[in-house]
């Protein structure tokens, strides 16, 4: 067999040019936004033995929900799983999870759900950031429910985070976070279980890592500038950019994932107001940046 290529062709292709051999299937999306489709999947845990996976298929408006009930093995399980499909009313681009609570978020709006033990919808609730979003420059980047807290969630767009609590209000926030330089890139929530503090540490494009205890308890629309930054590791200058941030209850170890390295310090009990508190960082030695953390039962 002898295999030949036309360099001007094959220039074509790789630049994605009309007159290419074969027309690419769509349009090459940024790194950026690549990763951030990284959560359209979670896993929702009942006591009682159930699972509940949640699943988001790309620009789909609808959520597909997969029951599983305990079984005698995985293939029993997954003969008698159930299946449901419930609309969003959006594209959706993100799951996530916590307790019995579900949020779905698009690039403008957010779906809430509340599940009962057995798998069903008790409660729907949606959050829209439209005036925010109206020339499609502050997308919604990540949404997470609160630790310990029942109706919490943290939504975070690339200029700002808001803090929402569903059981006071879903229109009106309850704080609103603002980052002074760059856009954010990833937030994260760390309850202390010392004191029943709540933190909210920020990621931004830049490489700077902000943290910002949560203070007020009535949704009247309060707006913070960021200004407590964390030590890092090394000068910004030398990490590059910011790719993820995430907090481990299990083994109260903090991860923070930058452009030229990931690194790990130890919050016990996620306690960040102690005295004498120093951020001596560890790196791990891994040749790539972080862009999605996942544990389950510690690991």
């Amino acid at each position: 067999i002898h295999c030949s290529s036309i360099s001007i062709l094959q220039e074509d292709y790789d630049a994605g040019k009309p007159n290419a051999l074969l027309e690419p299937r769509r349009p090459p999306e940024p790194p950026n936004d690549r990763n951030k489709a990284r959560e359209i999947c979670q896993v929702l845990p009942f006591e009682n033995g159930c699972h509940l996976w949640f699943m988001l298929s790309e620009h789909a408006t609808t959520l597909q929900i997969f029951h599983m009930h305990p079984g005698q093995s995985l293939a029993d399980e997954l003969e008698h799983m159930r299946i449901d499909s419930e609309p969003v009313g959006f594209a959706g681009r993100q799951v996530s999870c916590r307790d019995d609570k579900v949020a779905v978020a698009g690039l403008s709006d957010i779906l809430t759900l509340r599940m009962s033990k057995e798998g069903e919808i008790v409660d729907r609730m949606v959050i829209k950031l439209a005036e925010l979003t109206t020339t499609h420059s502050n997308p919604i980047v990540k949404v997470i429910w609160a630790p310990n807290r029942p109706a919490l969630l943290a939504v975070a767009t690339m200029q700002l985070v808001r803090m929402y609590d569903l059981m006071l209000d879903a229109d009106n926030f309850v704080e609103e976070l603002v980052l002074p330089v760059g856009n954010v890139e990833d937030i994260e929530l760390i309850h202390s279980s010392a004191n029943d503090e709540m933190w909210l540490m920020v990621l931004s494009t830049s490489g700077h890592l902000y943290e910002h205890k949560l203070t007020a308890k009535t949704a009247e629309n309060t707006s913070f500038f960021l200004t407590n930054t964390v030590t890092l590791p090394q000068t910004q200058q030398s990490l590059g950019a910011g790719v993820s941030v995430h907090y481990s209850s299990v083994s109260e170890l903090l991860f923070l994932s930058l452009e030229k390295g990931t690194w790990f310090i130890p919050i016990e009990k996620g306690n960040l107001s102690r005295e004498g508190l120093t951020f001596n960082w560890t790196r791990l030695e891994m040749t790539t940046s972080v862009h999605c953390w996942q544990e389950s039962s510690g690991v």
